[in-house]
């Protein structure tokens, strides 16, 4: 016969605290890099998207509007949304790429330099 695996139950209380010591353990520059990443991720929607891009993109991840839901309040096709949510996206990709690629080069020159 097949012995079938025992699940081991978990308070919620047990889970909240994993996750909270998964959370100390970050280091000071790992909390750096994510307030970086979220700094550009704020400046990408203040600045770096057009208005439209913006919009669906506070509608759909914020308020958790589905695509059709933005489509019919805007009178456009939800292919239409689809695509403006992709390109808002790869909008903020290359920004944090380029954040990274910056945050490597000083990394390089402050190697070379022995620091």
């Amino acid at each position: 016969m097949r012995e079938t695996a025992q699940l081991k139950r978990v308070s919620y209380d047990e889970i909240k605290d994993s996750v909270a010591d998964r959370r100390r353990k970050l280091t000071d520059e790992e909390s750096l890099s994510s307030r970086v990443r979220s700094s550009i991720v704020r400046q990408a929607l203040k600045n770096g998207l057009t208005s439209r891009q913006r919009e669906y993109f506070l509608l759909r991840y914020c308020d958790g509007l589905s695509g059709q839901q933005i489509a019919d309040m805007y009178g456009v096709s939800r292919s239409a949304v689809c695509v403006t949510l992709r390109r808002a996206k790869a909008r903020i990709s290359y920004l944090l790429g380029a954040q990274r690629l910056r945050e490597e080069v000083i990394d390089h020159m402050m190697n070379e330099r022995g620091e």
